[in-house]
Formats: structure tokens, C-alpha cells, sequence
């Protein structure tokens, strides 16, 4: 989203969503093995100033 300033001026907002899979891994030991399981989910909210030349 953005809002205009000038002609060339802009104030500007996004949000972002990134998610990365989920991932099982099996770990092994001497003594055992373990199974691990995980998933990456993450927002970004950015805001800022835009200005054109």
C-alpha cells in the first residue's frame, strides 16, 4: 500500500508472508535414533519512504 506525497514522494507499507516447508529429519546415535520435525512460518511488516529521480 502506498500513499502518495508529491509526484515523485511516496510513503509506502507492505507485509510479507514467507514459509519454508516442513522438514523430518532422523538423527542417529550409539545409543538411539530420534526423529525431528519443523516448519518456518514468518510475517514482515515494512514501512518507509519512496522517492523517484
Amino acid at each position: 500500500m502506498s500513499y502518495s506525497l508529491s509526484e515523485n514522494t511516496q510513503l509506502f507499507t507492505d507485509l510479507r508472508y514467507f514459509r519454508a516447508g516442513e522438514t523430518d529429519y532422523t538423527l542417529s546415535a550409539p545409543i538411539g535414533s530420534s526423529s525431528v520435525s519443523f516448519q518456518y512460518d514468518g510475517y514482515t511488516l515494512g514501512a518507509g519512504l519512496r522517492v523517484a529521480f
